[in-house]
């Protein structure tokens, strides 16, 4: 078929391209024209964390970047997380590209294709971290041909003046399997190589290879591009297995990877790119990488795609090496075996025999999937040994029946061992018979009735070989834990999508992350519309507008507490009490652990619960209900009661409603966070300011007691603010400098705000102790100041608005406020959260407390030393101990001296004298760069400052300097926390002794 003729329109299209895709007329610099592999990746909603670790990983094994596969290119998160991706890539020497998945854009309802796309490579294409074709232009692939003709993609080059490198896959296009120069005429102008996809795996419908691992479909596509002058990109898989999202097949596995590696080494010549696929396509099962929890939590693959796989990187480092290197593999970084062995979990013969209904799942998934047959039960092990080794062997070990394989050589060895119910291992021996590599300890095999995931699950475990011992075997006891029957009524199962009730199957609102109110229109959710006048009491928790609950309040004829056997929280099927009570709260990211809270259904009930039986009193209230007791044995109001222990897993399932469970949880974890601060200020951080604030007045002399009002507020307003300690926090994400901490951090921050006064006043210290001197007054400082977590925790507890808040807020919102996210959810965060806060808090206090005593110029006559860079260089500066080079000025901390009728003399301090500030100061450069910062005369007129001579060679000016400023509440700032609050370190400056 002739090509189409280029005309005017064309030619101007071009040149407005190249203004749209480059205005200043620069481009970045072009990628190394060497041969890359990449990895397919399915952008998603992951936290930036976990994206940035993929990253990290990535590359940790050769691979050179990720081909970003994007659906509906329109939702907020798909922006996010690149802009997230590329900023971060761009400092690990990684490329992005993105990947047009232009078969999920065509989805209805808005169907999507190539030009929806056009902002996103707008914004990217100019990005560092772009990944460049072999021609210089930002790389651009695809899944599948969404329809398009060549005339859509010439349109699309133009509008960015053919500077692009483009590698679509379009295997749905007539002729492409098939060398035909009629296609490369129709085609060639338009692309610069192509990508394949289905020819990854075994035959399906006409595409794929005649057996695991073969590249014959590849061939005519490679000798078409070389031909064409163009580039090819084949697909590296290691299976496809798919039990969600309207299909059931699998496409073998086996020897499919290893085989697929050696056929591309032999062809290498003809290969430029390399596609692995993918990193993370978790319902697909052909992750590589990290299957994480937030990026998909659809019920249906969660079944399946929790095996680990990661096994296989080693391996693929190995092929990685070989690709780009001689094509010879060899063991991956320092490993003397590189390699992996992977098996799936169930025999052949294995009965799946649980309901859909129980599973929780459609009943397609059920059933074997496509192909089955071909899933033989046969283990697969792919091992490279160091060049020059012969005569190695397997030891093999399934079920407890040993075989051996050998004939082992150097490079790459695969191939299969039996595969029996039971745990499995594999040796490698060399040629003397030692053990050189082990692989083992991962899942066990089942058979007969033995079904632990519920379904025909085939995709594989993946265990890597290493040098450590054998690892202990699995314990081969897992099974199916759905379960049948049970007082279910009318109960229906959880709702996946949102909808719910009589119109949706009944589907139940209780375990989804919207809400747990079927609203009258079929909608999860928690707002009243939805947990109200017209809700569905079958599919979730109903509340009536006013009176007594239909949840939550039970009937006077009911036993213990008033939970009669007919009131619907006592009327749980097993299996959804199971859903519930096995939700997993050990994660660590907060949006994921508010997700969880929300999903347990103890949020909804919860706001609702407290709405219609008020706040007073509500947590005696609430533990006699949920207990369905008559006593209360419960005080979490003070903060001396052993009476508010955390709940034990197994009770959950007894609570009326088991989703109280989660909220009794919180309620406990808040008591067990106040009561482990109080004690640790009050014992440990008091026993250890005992020594200090001693040491600190004998060394830098006592500070005025005017200024104990000073040292009080700001103390407190270290509390509230958070100053200080973000340092301390590691994984911090963009938008979230206090990491996983972030929301107990800002509700304990509040707990203090309640004492902050202007003038120093707070509960439980008098006017005259403050006037005492600081080494006298501190500890009753800190237990005034800590009286506020006694009265937060009454607040609370007893549902009452803390003094100066009334008419802000009602006692019920109050009582919400404390535990909407979850945050209390993970004791572990928590105690580790504790420990930060106290620690921030000790040192900021004796940090300050030093400054302070310092001013008082008992001592000595304590300065800022400084001195411009045409006096000491940054070089000169770097030398001396204690100096920092900021702002083209050398800073240290000194003292000056000042002798009647002699100019006076500046001193660094350095030493001893430095050592002993050190441990007050930890952060000397902090310090230093706070204190210069707070001079402002003397930083805008640094020649007057600080090269004047003689006594009076100096303006008054230089040496005032503004009091510190006392942050508030309003000073938190998750994104960007304060370091110190301004001024807070605020000595005179002087120069340096050689700069006058």
């Amino acid at each position: 078929m002739p090509s189409q003729r280029l005309g005017l329109g064309h030619y101007t299209k071009v040149a407005a391209g190249a203004l749209l895709l480059n205005p200043l007329g620069t481009l970045a610099s072009p990628a190394s024209k060497d041969k890359k592999v990449f990895a397919h990746y399915m952008v998603g909603d992951s936290t930036a964390q976990h994206r940035q670790q993929d990253i990290k990983d990535a590359k940790s094994y050769g691979i050179d970047g990720f081909s970003l596969n994007i659906g509906k290119p329109n939702p907020d998160f798909v922006r996010s997380t690149m802009n997230d991706m590329f900023d971060f890539a761009a400092g690990q020497d990684f490329g992005l590209h993105i990947s047009m998945d232009l078969w999920a854009a065509g989805d209805k309802p808005d169907n999507m294709s190539v030009p929806d796309y056009k902002s996103l490579f707008v914004d990217f294409f100019g990005h560092a971290a772009y990944e460049k074709g072999s021609n210089g232009f930002p790389m651009v692939t695809t899944f599948s041909d969404g329809g398009t003709n060549n005339m859509t993609w010439v349109d699309w080059r133009d509008q960015f003046a053919e500077k692009v490198f483009l590698i679509p896959n379009l295997d749905g296009i007539p002729g492409y399997w098939e060398w035909n120069e009629g296609w490369w005429e129709h085609w060639g102008q338009v692309v610069d190589g192509l990508f394949t996809w289905e020819s990854a795996w075994p035959l399906r419908k006409g595409k794929g290879g005649a057996y695991p691992g073969d590249i014959g479909p590849d061939l005519p596509l490679m000798k078409g591009c070389k031909t064409n002058n163009k580039k090819y990109m084949i697909p590296l898989s290691p299976l496809q297995y798919k039990d969600s999202y309207g299909a059931n097949l699998y496409r073998a596995g086996d020897v499919n990877l290893p085989t697929r590696m050696q056929n591309i080494l032999a062809h290498r010549g003809d290969i430029h790119y390399v596609n692995i696929m993918t990193w993370n396509d978790g319902p697909e099962s052909h992750y590589i990488g990290n299957i994480w929890p937030e990026q998909n939590d659809s019920p249906t693959p969660a079944h399946y795609m929790t095996l680990p796989h990661k096994g296989w990187l080693p391996l693929i480092g190995s092929f990685i090496t070989a690709f780009k290197g001689d094509g010879v593999m060899k063991p991956h970084g320092g490993e003397t075996v590189t390699g992996a062995f992977w098996y799936k979990s169930i025999l052949s013969d294995t009965k799946c025999t649980a309901s859909a209904k129980a599973v929780g799942i459609d009943e397609q998934y059920m059933s074997k999937p496509e192909n089955y047959a071909t899933a033989k039960d046969l283990g697969t092990y792919a091992i490279v040994l160091p060049q020059g080794a012969s005569g190695w062997s397997l030891k093999v070990s399934s079920g407890g029946k040993v075989d051996t394989i050998t004939g082992l050589n150097g490079g790459l060895n695969y191939g299969n061992t039996g595969l029996r119910a039971g745990a499995q291992s594999i040796q490698v021996l060399d040629s003397s018979g030692k053990v050189i590599a082990t692989a083992g300890g991962g899942r066990c095999v089942y058979g007969g009735d033995a079904c632990p995931d519920c379904t025909y699950n085939v995709n594989p475990n993946v265990v890597q070989f290493t040098s450590e011992s054998l690892p202990v075997s699995s314990k081969c006891d897992e099974k199916c834990t759905a379960k049948e029957g049970g007082s279910s009524g009318d109960w229906g199962e959880i709702s996946k999508d949102g909808k719910c009730g009589r119109d949706h199957g009944n589907t139940n609102c209780i375990g989804s992350a919207l809400g747990s109110c079927c609203s009258v229109d079929g909608e999860c959710g928690m707002s009243t519309l939805h947990c109200r006048t017209g809700c569905q009491l079958s599919a979730g928790y109903c509340f009536q507008n006013e009176g007594k609950q239909t949840v939550g309040d039970g009937d006077d004829d009911g036993e213990g507490g008033g939970v009669s056997k007919d009131d619907p929280d006592a009327m749980w099927p097993g299996y959804l009490k199971d859903a519930i009570c096995d939700l997993d709260f050990t994660v660590t990211d907060p949006d994921v652990l508010t997700s969880r809270w929300l999903q347990s259904g103890a949020a909804t009930w919860f706001i609702n619960y407290i709405d219609q039986q008020g706040a007073e009193g509500w947590a005696n209230k609430f533990f006699i209900r949920v207990k369905n007791s008559t006593t209360v044995e419960y005080n979490c109001a003070k903060v001396e009661s052993d009476n508010c222990p955390l709940p034990k897993d197994k009770d959950c399932p007894s609570y009326f409603p088991p989703s109280a469970f989660y909220l009794h949880y919180q309620m406990a974890s808040l008591h067990d966070a106040m009561k482990q601060i109080w004690s640790n200020m009050i014992e440990e951080s008091v026993g250890t300011l005992t020594t200090q604030i001693p040491d600190i007045v004998d060394t830098y002399g006592t500070p005025k007691e005017d200024e104990n009002s000073l040292i009080l507020n700001m103390f407190v307003g270290v509390l509230t603010s958070l100053a200080g300690i973000s340092g301390g926090i590691q994984d911090v994400t963009p938008g979230n400098a206090l990491g996983k901490f972030v929301n107990p951090l800002t509700a304990i921050s509040g707990v203090f705000a309640q004492a902050a006064a202007a003038d120093g006043s707070v509960k439980g210290i008098t006017p005259e102790e403050l006037e005492r001197a600081l080494d006298k007054n501190w500890g009753q400082m800190f237990k005034a100041v800590m009286g506020s977590i006694h009265d937060t925790l009454d607040h609370v507890f007893n549902g009452k608005v803390p003094e100066g808040w009334e008419g802000d807020i009602t006692p019920e919102d109050y009582v919400k406020i404390w535990f909407l996210k979850g945050e209390w959810m993970n004791i572990n965060v928590i105690n580790e959260m504790v420990e930060l806060y106290v620690a921030n808090t000790k040192q900021r206090f004796a940090e300050f407390a030093t400054l302070r005593a310092m001013k008082s110029e008992n001592k000595e006559h304590y300065r800022l030393l400084v001195a411009p860079k045409d006096c000491i260089s940054e070089e000169k500066c770097k030398t001396f101990d204690g100096a920092y080079f900021y702002k083209d000025h050398c800073l240290a901390f000194g003292y000056q001296i000042n002798a009647q009728m002699t100019p006076t003399v500046s001193i660094r301090l350095q030493g001893d004298d430095l050592k002993t500030l050190g441990q007050y100061f930890p952060d000397m450069n902090g310090a230093l760069v706070n204190n210069f910062d707070c001079a402002p005369y003397a930083r805008e007129h640094p020649k007057e400052c600080y090269g004047g001579s003689g006594f009076y060679g100096r303006p008054k000016e230089c040496s005032e300097i503004p009091d510190p400023e006392i942050p508030t509440h309003k000073d938190l700032n998750v994104k960007d926390p304060l370091r110190y609050p301004r001024c807070y370190f605020n000595l005179a400056t002087i120069p340096w002794e050689q700069c006058k």
